[in-house]
């Protein structure tokens, strides 16, 4: 799968690519059918495209998929669903998609069922250990250990919920069912005691059924999007996640070399990429400098 070289006209033709350093990245990873794309266009005001269920449980996202949310703040990534019965490359493409989005973005939401929770089945195990391996890949790239960047937050939003059991009962299964895995994923020589929580915040929503309970659903993603858009808030979302190393209008160029690399199954050095985007913003603003001068030393001539 190749990277959408339009991605940078797209950045810059939204209110995204004036932002500066001062934006956010969310991406959505979850099993096929299971709603992904109608939560984030409720939730950002996006317009991914959602399954018609009267046409059958059909795969809709194919890819990775981007819009920017209406507050322009934020770039929002609809990752293809996993488990798709369209795709005989689905585990290879997950492990390239999962490393792709946690290098890019500050939540990860994981969407589940309620009831998968606590009994983590074959579509789930795999997604999440690939998510905490990938994320292992990122940090101890070439024996280097990014401290200074914030943890990513994995939101996990559970959705079919009802009243049996409370929310906070919930998030303790899930972290047990992600220390379960996390006991069995490789660490590094260095780091033989690391602990899930050294890596990763973790968090969880709980949304009711969508077709059965839509008034309550809506008024549940509302509430959620307000932690997302008001900094005010105890508990917006994007606390600790202060201004990006890679400002606005060169993350497609930071992207694009991501996605080359890790389709080339190169070892990946994010500070190295950062610093070469650097070099090579300089030089584009020096040639357009220069080219500026030179219209104008002709024009008075």
């Amino acid at each position: 799968m190749k990277f959408n070289e339009e991605f940078a006209n797209f950045v810059s033709s939204n209110e995204l690519g004036k932002k500066a350093r001062a934006y956010h990245i969310v991406s959505i990873i979850g099993g096929q059918s299971s709603g992904k794309s109608t939560l984030l266009n409720q939730l950002f005001g996006t317009s991914f495209e959602m399954m018609d269920s009267k046409r059958g449980r059909q795969q809709t996202t194919k890819g990775i998929w981007c819009a920017c949310a209406k507050s322009g703040e934020i770039l929002v990534m609809d990752v293809e669903g996993t488990d798709g019965r369209e795709k005989e490359d689905q585990k290879a493409f997950e492990g390239k998609s999962a490393l792709f989005s946690l290098a890019l973005t500050d939540i990860m939401m994981i969407n589940m069922w309620m009831h998968e929770v606590g009994r983590f089945n074959a579509a789930n195990l795999p997604l999440i250990k690939t998510v905490i391996e990938a994320h292992l890949r990122l940090m101890f790239a070439g024996g280097y250990v990014e401290k200074h960047v914030a943890k990513p937050l994995l939101l996990f939003v559970l959705r079919d919920c009802d009243d049996s059991t409370p929310v906070e009962r919930l998030k303790e299964d899930v972290v047990k069912d992600i220390e379960k895995i996390w006991k069995d994923v490789s660490k590094p020589a260095n780091f033989p005691d690391a602990q899930l929580t050294d890596f990763f915040n973790i968090e969880c929503k709980a949304l009711p059924h969508y077709v059965y309970c839509k008034e309550q659903w809506k008024e549940e993603v509302e509430s959620l999007a307000r932690q997302f858009d008001d900094d005010a808030r105890e508990d917006y979302i994007f606390r600790g996640h202060g201004e990006k190393e890679v400002p606005a209008d060169g993350i497609a160029d930071f992207a694009g070399q991501l996605w080359r690399d890790i389709e080339a199954d190169n070892e990946l050095d994010l500070p190295t990429h950062r610093k070469m985007l650097s070099m090579v913003r300089c030089e584009r603003k020096r040639q357009m400098k220069f080219a500026a001068f030179q219209a104008e030393s002709e024009s008075s001539r």
